[in-house]
């Protein structure tokens, strides 16, 4: 049986956040409401925010990432 592993992102993960996020926006652009040109001008402070105020998980197969959800608070 294939084993996943699924973890809450912290602030600690923001660099691989912010890389995954902007990964997604250039293959997917049609899931985003926003676009990869204004993502990637935005500091790292809008990806910790983002981090900090909602809950992120993220699927691992291997140690490698291979699917993430965001619970938005609103």
């Amino acid at each position: 049986m294939t084993e996943i592993l699924i973890r809450q992102r912290d602030d600690n993960d923001v660099h691989d956040f912010r890389a995954i996020r902007l990964s997604a926006l250039q293959n997917s652009p049609e899931m985003f409401g926003a676009t990869y040109a204004v993502e990637v001008t935005r500091p790292l402070s809008v990806f910790l925010n983002v981090i900090s105020n909602n809950a992120i998980f993220a699927a691992y197969h291997h140690e490698r990432i291979i699917g993430m959800l965001i619970f938005q608070k609103i």
